[in-house]
C-alpha cells in the first residue's frame, strides 16, 4: 500500500541532465475511464499509456461500486469490463468522490444509466472557489432535476427518453464539457447534441477521440462548439486506446531545467502544438529552447534567465492560452529572471496561496490578492522546510524551488499531494541527476 506521507529531502547544486519520459495525462485519463460506465454489460475497453497515480486509483475504485471491473496489464494500460448493472444507482462513498475533482464528470455517465442518482459533490485541489454552476445549469437544460445541498447533488429525470439539441454552457469549462461528452451515448442514432462554448483543451480532445471510437461522430474537434451523434450507439474496441502525453508534466521538467541551469531532453507523442505556448513563454523568460516534432529540448546552461520586455504579464486564460496548471511554475522561474513579471490568475482565487511559501525562501513577490501577484527577480532561494498545500501544481512548484535554493530543504507532503497527479516526479528528477530523497526522520 502506498503511504500517504511522504517527506523530500531536495539538496541542490546538481544539474539535470538526460532524457525523461513522459507519462499518460491525468486530466484525460479521469474521463476516458469514465467513459466505461457508457459499455454494454458484458463489453470492456482497453486504456494504454495511463499515469499510475493515486487520482487515476480513486478513480477505478468509484468505477468498480458501478459494476466496472478493473484489470491492469502492466506497466501502464489498464482493462475496464462492464460486469453488471443495476436499476437503482449504487450509493457512491462521499469519501471516495471527494478525493478528486475528476469525480464531477461521473455525472454525465450516470445521467445515461439511472432516472435518479444521488452523489457527493468532489473535492480535489484546494486553489479557491470552484463552482459547478456551469454542469448544473446544463443538466437542467436537458430536462434533469439537479438539487444540491452542502454535500451531494441529486439528479432526476422525469421523462423516459433523452434530451437533446443545443446546450450553451455558461463558461468554458473543461468538466462540464466532458460531461456533456460523456451524456451525449444516451442519444438514440437521429439525435444530435450541440455544446456551445465548449472548452477545447487536449484532454477535450482525447475523449472524443475515444468517444470516436466507441461509434461517436464529433464535429468541432479543437474548436468552442462540439456536435456529437451517435449513429449506431455504443460499440466496444479491441482495440487499446492510448492516452496523449501529459504536456503540464512535460512542462513540470522543462522549468526544472530551466531554474537549475540544466540540459534535458523530452520526446513526446502528442501534438506538438500542446506545447507551442509553454515553449513561447520559456523563450520570453531567456530559456533557449528547441521544439522539434516529437522531441522538446531545454537547454538551460545556455540560457540567459531574463524577462523580455514585451512581456509584462502572464495571464492564466482558456486553452489554448497559458494554461492555469502550469502556472505554479512559471512563478518560480520568474524568481530566477532578471526582471519585473506581474501573473494574473482569474480562474482561482487561491492559486497564488503557496505564494507565501516562496516568500518565505526569500523571493520578492508583491501580493496584489486575490487574483494577481508581481515577481521581482532574480532572488537567490534560500532553503527552508516546507508543508506542501493541497494542490498537485504548487507541490510541484515547491519541489522545484528547492532544486533551485541555497542549502537543503525538507518538503512535508503529507497528503500525497505530488502524487495525485505526477508519476513518480521526485524520483524522475532524481535519474535526471536531482539530489531528492525520501526520508522518514529529516533530522538524523
Amino acid at each position: 500500500m502506498t503511504s500517504s506521507r511522504h517527506i523530500w529531502k531536495v539538496v541542490p547544486g546538481n544539474p539535470l541532465q538526460g532524457t525523461v519520459s513522459i507519462h499518460g495525462n491525468k486530466n484525460a485519463a479521469l474521463p476516458c475511464l469514465a467513459a466505461s460506465l457508457l459499455l454494454p454489460v458484458g463489453e470492456s475497453m482497453e486504456l494504454a499509456h495511463v499515469p499510475r497515480i493515486s487520482d487515476v486509483r480513486t478513480m477505478c475504485d468509484i468505477l468498480s461500486i458501478y459494476g466496472i471491473r478493473v484489470s491492469w496489464r502492466e506497466p501502464s494500460t489498464v482493462i475496464l469490463k462492464r460486469e453488471r448493472y443495476s436499476e437503482d444507482a449504487p450509493t457512491l462513498p462521499p469519501e471516495l468522490a471527494k478525493k478528486i475533482r475528476g469525480s464531477i464528470v461521473l455525472l454525465g455517465a450516470l445521467a445515461t444509466q439511472y432516472r435518479s442518482f444521488v452523489i457527493a459533490k468532489p473535492g480535489g485541489d484546494r486553489i479557491g472557489g470552484r463552482p459547478i454552476t456551469a454542469h448544473m445549469t446544463a443538466l437542467a437544460d436537458l430536462g434533469f432535476t439537479v438539487s444540491d445541498d452542502d454535500t451531494s447533488l441529486a439528479v432526476s429525470r422525469s421523462s423516459n427518453t433523452f434530451v437533446d439539441g443545443t446546450v450553451m454552457l455558461t463558461e468554458q469549462s473543461v468538466t462540464a464539457t466532458l460531461m456533456l461528452l460523456l451524456y451525449s451515448a444516451c442519444l438514440a442514432p437521429h439525435q444530435r447534441l450541440t455544446i456551445g462554448d465548449a472548452a477545447c483543451e487536449p484532454h477535450i480532445v482525447t475523449l472524443c477521440r475515444l468517444l470516436q471510437s466507441l461509434g461517436a461522430h464529433v464535429e468541432g474537434l479543437y474548436s468552442n462548439l462540439l456536435t456529437v451523434t451517435w449513429p449506431s450507439g455504443v460499440t466496444a474496441t479491441e482495440n487499446a486506446f492510448r492516452l496523449d502525453d501529459d504536456f503540464m508534466e512535460a512542462g513540470t521538467y522543462a522549468v526544472s531545467a530551466a531554474v537549475t541551469r540544466s540540459d534535458i531532453t523530452i520526446p513526446f507523442q502528442m501534438a506538438g502544438l500542446y506545447l507551442h505556448t509553454m515553449d513561447r513563454y520559456l523563450r520570453w523568460m531567456g530559456v533557449r529552447t528547441e521544439l522539434a516534432e516529437h522531441r522538446w529540448t531545454v537547454l538551460g546552461s545556455r540560457s540567459d534567465l531574463h524577462i523580455h520586455k514585451g512581456l509584462q504579464v502572464i495571464k492564466a486564460e482558456p486553452w489554448p492560452r497559458f494554461p492555469t496548471d502550469v502556472m505554479s511554475m512559471f512563478v518560480v522561474l520568474a524568481t530566477q529572471c532578471t526582471g519585473t513579471l506581474k501573473f494574473v490568475e482569474y480562474m482561482y482565487d487561491d492559486r497564488f496561496g503557496f505564494v507565501q511559501s516562496l516568500r518565505d525562501m526569500g523571493a520578492a513577490i508583491d501580493l496584489q490578492p486575490p487574483h494577481a501577484i508581481v515577481v521581482r527577480g532574480p532572488t537567490s532561494l534560500q532553503s527552508n522546510e516546507l508543508f506542501l498545500r493541497p494542490d498537485i501544481r504548487s507541490g510541484a512548484a515547491m519541489l522545484i524551488a528547492a532544486l533551485c535554493a541555497d542549502g537543503t530543504s525538507i518538503l512535508h507532503d503529507h497528503r500525497n499531494i505530488i502524487a495525485r497527479g505526477y508519476q513518480h516526479l521526485p524520483q524522475g528528477l532524481a535519474l535526471l541527476g536531482a539530489d531528492i530523497s525520501e526520508v522518514e526522520n529529516p533530522f538524523a
